[in-house]
């Protein structure tokens, strides 16, 4: 697995390489696994950054297009679409990931994010 800025470049490069692609998102935290589906138009890295109040804004990777996100079984939730036609992974400032064949693994300090293509570009 690798980590650091230069590994967030390559998250971005890897979505770059599939853009128009639609893919699976499956975040697990906390022993619970949400999933979301999107079509992912653009993709981009945002550094994070101190605000004034000492609030630290994480590094992450923002993905923008049309998706939903799965309902979920045990709340009895139906599927929804995603807010701003967008789907953020924050990566803090420890971080991992892989490239699994065709799938894509993130790890950071809170969740587990697999990133399987559904459809290619």
């Amino acid at each position: 697995m690798t980590t650091t800025t230069a590994g967030a470049q390559e998250i971005v490069h890897w979505f770059q390489e599939r853009m128009n692609g639609t893919f699976l998102i499956t975040k697990e935290e906390d022993e619970d696994a949400d999933r979301a589906r999107i079509t992912v138009r653009k993709v981009s890295y945002w550094p994070g950054s101190a605000a004034a109040d000492d609030y630290v804004e994480e590094d992450r990777i923002v993905l923008v297009g049309e998706g939903r996100i799965d309902g979920d079984n045990d709340r009895a939730t139906d599927a929804a679409p995603l807010p701003r036609n967008s789907y953020e992974i924050p990566l803090g400032t420890d971080f991992r990931f892989e490239m699994q064949h065709e799938n894509l693994k993130i790890v950071t300090g809170r969740a587990a994010y697999t990133i399987s293509p559904l459809t290619s570009p």
